[in-house]
């Protein structure tokens, strides 16, 4: 019976790949070969075992899988990694991704020597610095007991983390100054006719030794003496024409983009010429920016107000577990001048926003001194209670609370008489009426019955 369900599930047409594997595996581990479970759904073996490998993907992947954020092809190579590897690859790929982009996560998380850009490029030549090649490098797995590379140069990989990591960090300075030409140096301008290197923060999911990686090869970078800067902060946007579009080369005869060189790829070094639309508020006759200097100024005055920004952040959120985890309301002393000073406030930004812009004050606006207003007007106290509790007692909430149905019959009684007594004299007579109806129909029902009986 039980093979019977899960053949019967397994034969509809929207069964997903995860849902699959289970249930072959569902079937193995009941004693089932894969050459039976492929005969019976009509499938061949390799199928089979295919989708059995699938089991191997950690519960977040497999999720992913189902809502078509990785294909296919792609979950089978993921399948066969290990489950920290596994969930570095889902912490640091959070959206859709295809399957070149896993393969080169793979790629570069098992230095795989045939597609490293050094090798790719045919310039695995380290003259004149102490790297050794890899065709002789006991680092390389093919050298193992092989005198020859060549032969099995199709499975090389590299034994050895921060080796690779040095040559590829070699790899883009000698690129950089074997094959661009023109690039800005330190301290120069950015003049039309030149190519500047750019680099962006790194992205806030980048895992710890992608952005330690990078900051290395920045920094080597740097001390070749060239210039690097964000083109978000120096530039409008991207220009997406080719570097032979004529959009583009008229452009950049005009002075309207830069020409830009990135080096960073998704997972490994990757060169690309891009070019960015000059911002004409800061750009001279001559250059892409007028004073690149004033920039690095701005950027340095805006590091130091986040750095501040970030104190606060840090100091609010401790404090409010201190007002999650101190037993600060056991206190049974009367206020504190300072606790009413809290409390007031508390009450005031608690008003509704119509009663606030009256005072020239915002509910939402960060900017509103609701501490210093509060200290100001001590003699306006009552009059801002009374607005908190009218909005209270004006909330959707008393539709739900009877406890807030209380409080308005007590404040209103005793505030507005006349009206209430109006009120409720009015809601009386009508549930008056709607009750002698509803009860004659009531008799008329119950008479019915006895002369049924």
């Amino acid at each position: 019976a039980f093979e019977a369900m899960i053949t019967e599930n397994l034969q509809r047409k929207d069964v997903d790949p995860i849902e699959e594997a289970f249930a072959f595996a569902q079937l193995a581990e009941k004693g089932r070969t894969l050459e039976d479970i492929a005969l019976k759904i009509g499938k061949s073996t390799r199928f089979v075992f295919d989708r059995i490998k699938l089991n191997g993907l950690i519960p977040e992947l497999k999720e992913r899988v189902r809502n078509g954020d990785i294909p296919l092809s792609g979950a089978m190579i993921l399948s066969k990694l290990d489950e920290e590897t596994q969930k570095e690859f889902n912490e640091e790929e959070e959206e859709q991704c295809t399957t070149a982009m896993i393969r080169e996560f793979v790629s570069n998380s098992f230095m795989e020597l045939g597609n490293a850009p050094w090798i790719k490029d045919d310039s695995d030549n380290w003259e004149n610095t102490d790297i050794k090649s890899c065709s002789q490098c006991e680092n390389n797995t093919c050298n193992h007991g092989c005198l020859f590379y060549e032969m099995n140069s199709k499975d090389a990989r590299c034994i050895n983390a921060a080796c690779y990591e040095k040559k590829q960090i070699a790899y883009v300075t000698q690129k950089i100054q074997l094959e661009y030409e023109h690039l800005v140096k330190v301290g120069e301008p950015l003049s039309f006719g030149k190519t500047v290197i750019i680099a962006r923060r790194p992205d806030t999911y980048w895992g710890e030794d992608r952005k330690v990686f990078y900051e290395k090869t920045l920094e080597a970078v740097k001390q070749l003496g060239f210039e690097i800067v964000d083109p978000d902060e120096i530039f409008r946007c991207k220009c997406w024409y080719s570097e032979d579009d004529e959009r583009t080369l008229k452009m950049l005869e005009d002075g309207e983009v830069y020409r830009c060189l990135s080096f960073f790829g998704h997972y490994s070094p990757e060169f690309n010429v891009s070019f960015y639309y000059v911002r004409k508020e800061t750009a001279s006759s001559t250059s892409a920016v007028a004073d690149l200097k004033e920039i690095e100024r701005e950027k340095i005055n805006a590091q130091l107000k986040r750095a501040k920004d970030i104190v606060k952040e840090k100091s609010a959120e401790e404090m409010r577990k201190w007002a999650q985890e101190k037993p600060y309301y056991r206190r049974t002393k009367e206020l504190s001048e300072n606790e009413q000073l809290v409390f007031d406030v508390m009450v005031l930004s608690g008003c509704s926003s119509t009663y606030l812009e009256k005072l020239n004050l915002k509910k939402w606006n960060g900017g509103s001194d609701f501490v210093n207003y509060v200290k100001n007007n001590q003699a306006d106290r009552h009059q801002w209670y009374r607005a908190f509790i009218a909005e209270c007692l004006s909330s959707n909430n008393v539709n739900f609370y009877s406890y807030l149905q209380k409080c308005q019959k007590i404040l209103f009684a005793e505030q507005y008489p006349d009206d209430f007594k109006a009120l409720s004299k009015k809601l009386a007579d009508s549930y008056d009426k709607k009750e002698k109806k509803l009860k004659e129909r009531l008799k008329e029902l119950n008479n019915d019955n006895i002369e049924e009986a």
